[in-house]
């Protein structure tokens, strides 16, 4: 190798460099010293690093406390989010939209006082017998807790005896004996509107459903999605010319049926959704049709969507909902009453039908063949677990008889309806129209009820349940605020440190290795003067090399002066 050559001609060889130093690897040893000591000098948890570089001192302890309760409240609140996750609460949002047009509502028409006596009459039914009826087709409450007395016992066994007679002599059942006694369509309508389409009374009935409900048999008017309501106007919607019976309620026996749940009488108008079960709905709303009186319904529609509901902790699918316009309560009453709408319908039904061998009146299916009506000695223990249902207080042993749950609509329609009431007369051209449906028409027991939306807009509900990935996104931004949080509290802890008092002492020992330092670097300069790291080369053939002259302690000296 050539050498540096000096004036005198001494020389010396070319200092060979180093090989750079390879860097260590952190050791191989799977001891949990080197694993936690690994863990807290690497990783990226701040926390962590600093209770290991303080972890002699008071500081680590602190960071050590810090640390910990940051990790327990990121455990208890991961905790609660997944609790809250598994109790499905419903969460829900409402909009109100504007719509060109919208689908009439369904109605249904009741009588409440359930028979007529005429019908009673003609068949040769007494008043016990007639008033035993009203009870076994209303809601329970009307006669199983009122028989406490022993002779209110004593006559209901009686009335159950006498019934039980008059259907075997009729050879008839209790459904067929109710219709027998009730109203029919021909009975009481003349002619109705959809959406402005007249049609004739057979047309009319023909569209109606027979529905035993707890108002007795009630005829139901379900509209389709076809039937559209397009203009905010009088007689746009469903508007039905009925005749209204006067004189015609039947008597009442005191010591069966108590007289003060039967205060109501006549004809009565409820609105509904097609979906809807009017069970008990016809008790506790409706619009009185009255003699020359025309009832006007306005109604205002809420469309829940269910469509993300879930029904169980552990429900991933997507198809869980029913579409609603699949349901139809003559050709597939099991799927119509197994709604989330119609559910304690459902349930009940099944608890009389399981447990009691019967089915309640109000509850059964008109065309089902195979359901016996019960009387009140025979399904006096599901009457009793009939209030456990609605109250969701259900024993283990009735559980096992019914069903658990019943999937969600799609889509549940609901109405809030608004009546106003106006009299009106008789004028003959509308009085010769009216006698072409029916002939008996005579003019003075004609009621009119129109139906329609107030407005052509509607309320939109959403209503959903979290799923996974809702969870997950509320875990993330959990965690997310909560650094910023950490963040926050870190320079809380670090605000002491940086007090004025403490920073002034900082700076005099900053100053005091200022001054170290530069006294260092002054004499280190003056070496590099005298003897100049690279002298000029000499001619070659000198190979000696100056004892008074090592680079290689310059080098070194260089070294600790970056170093320093």
């Amino acid at each position: 190798m050539e050498a540096f050559h000096r004036r005198d001609g001494s020389g010396y060889p070319f200092p060979t460099p180093k090989p750079p130093e390879k860097k260590k690897r952190p050791p191989t040893s799977s001891s949990m010293s080197n694993l936690l000591e690994m863990i807290c000098t690497k990783s990226t948890s701040h926390g962590l690093a600093h209770i290991w570089d303080n972890r002699r001192s008071a500081m680590g302890v602190l960071w050590f406390v810090v640390t910990a309760v940051c990790l327990v409240i990121g455990v208890v609140t991961c905790v609660f989010l997944v609790l809250q996750f598994m109790n499905r609460e419903a969460q829900q949002e409402m909009r109100l939209k504007n719509a060109d047009s919208l689908q009439i509502p369904s109605a249904v028409i009741c009588n409440r006082r359930l028979f007529s006596r005429k019908k009673l009459e003609s068949l040769g039914v007494g008043v016990s017998v007639s008033s035993l009826m009203v009870v076994m087709a209303s809601p329970p409450y009307l006669g199983w807790r009122s028989n406490t007395t022993a002779e209110g016992r004593r006559r209901l066994q009686e009335a159950e005896a006498e019934l039980s007679q008059l259907l075997e002599k009729n050879k008839t059942t209790f459904t067929e004996l109710v219709e027998r006694v009730s109203y029919s369509c021909e009975d009481v309508l003349i002619q109705c509107m959809v959406a402005m389409k007249s049609l004739p009374r057979e047309e009319c009935c023909q569209r109606f459903t027979k529905m035993p409900t707890m108002s007795g048999l009630c005829l139901a008017f379900f509209t389709t999605p076809n039937d559209k309501q397009i203009l905010e106007s009088d007689f746009m919607g469903l508007t039905f010319y009925v005749k209204v019976p006067e004189d015609d309620d039947p008597e009442l026996d005191p010591r069966i049926i108590s007289p003060g749940f039967m205060i109501r009488s006549g004809l009565y108008v409820t609105v509904m959704s097609p979906s809807m079960h009017p069970a008990a709905l016809v008790t506790s709303e409706g619009s009185h049709l009255k003699p020359l009186t025309i009832a006007s319904i306005r109604v205002t529609a809420t469309k829940k969507k269910t469509e993300s509901m879930r029904l169980t902790q552990a429900d991933w699918d997507d198809n869980v909902c029913v579409d609603e316009s699949k349901l139809d309560y003559v050709t597939r009453p099991e799927d119509y009453y197994n709604t989330k709408l119609n559910c304690k319908i459902a349930k009940i039904r099944d608890l009389f039908l399981n447990v009691c061998n019967c089915s309640m009146y109000g509850l059964s299916h008109y065309d089902d063949a195979q359901e016996t009506t019960c009387t009140l000695s025979q399904g006096s223990h599901c009457y009793e677990a009939f209030e456990s249902i609605l109250r969701d207080n259900i024993s283990k042993e009735i559980q096992s008889q019914i069903r658990r749950d019943c999937p969600y609509l799609c889509q549940e329609d609901s109405y809030a309806s608004h009546s106003s009431y106006d009299e009106f007369s008789i004028f003959p051209a509308l009085q010769q129209v009216l006698q072409d449906s029916d002939a008996a028409f005579t003019g003075t027991d004609l009621a009119v009820v129109s139906i329609q939306h107030a407005r052509l807009r509607f309320n939109e509900l959403n209503v959903w349940t979290e799923t996974g990935l809702d969870l997950l996104g509320a875990v993330g931004n959990f965690f997310s605020r909560g650094k910023e949080e950490s963040a926050l509290l870190l320079d809380v802890i670090r605000r002491p440190l940086f007090h004025p008092h403490y920073v002034e002492k900082r700076k005099h020992s900053f100053s005091d290795c200022n001054k170290i330092r530069t006294s260092i670097l002054e004499k280190t300069n003056k070496q590099t003067e005298e003897h100049s790291i690279l002298p000029q080369l000499e001619p070659p053939g000198s190979t000696q090399v100056s004892e008074g002259y090592q680079p290689h302690r310059i080098l070194e000296k260089t070294r600790n002066r970056d170093h320093v």
